[in-house]
């Protein structure tokens, strides 16, 4: 009677060979998830500006965007965003939105472990724009 299944050698080459594949495809993983992490960053900044004007317009006051290491403000007394992450936020000039919910548009630089983001609000109905600086 023959005795059918794998040898203990045939075994060992399997879990050797699933354990190079998984090494070669856990580093390549990792970074998809950390893009994914990066990209869903920058989503929220950008609905975070979007929605700015309308935050100064149902506050009816002038709120002006201040970004202190990974959070961004509203002030006075507006809302925050608090991001997740190595990021450094960095406001060019100042972004002022006025209680009628217009905004002059502005430029926030973010920087995410040396690549930089570059997030413009254009002025008037305060659309943003996301495109990578460097």
């Amino acid at each position: 009677m023959k005795v059918r299944g794998f040898t203990l050698i045939e075994l060992l080459v399997v879990v050797v060979l699933v354990g190079l594949i998984g090494g070669l495809v856990a580093p390549s993983a990792q970074r998809l998830y950390e893009r994914h992490r990066r990209h869903l960053e920058l989503d929220r900044m950008s609905d975070f500006l979007a929605g700015a004007p309308s935050a100064a317009y149902l506050g009816g006051r002038e709120l002006t965007l201040r970004a202190e290491g990974a959070r961004l403000a509203l002030q006075p007394d507006g809302p925050t965003l608090q991001l997740a992450g190595p990021w450094r936020l960095e406001v060019e000039g100042e972004l002022r939105y006025w209680s009628n919910g217009a905004t002059a548009g502005g430029t926030l630089h973010a920087d995410h472990d040396g690549t930089v983001f570059r997030l413009q609000q254009q002025p008037g109905n305060g659309t943003v724009t996301i495109d990578e600086a460097g």
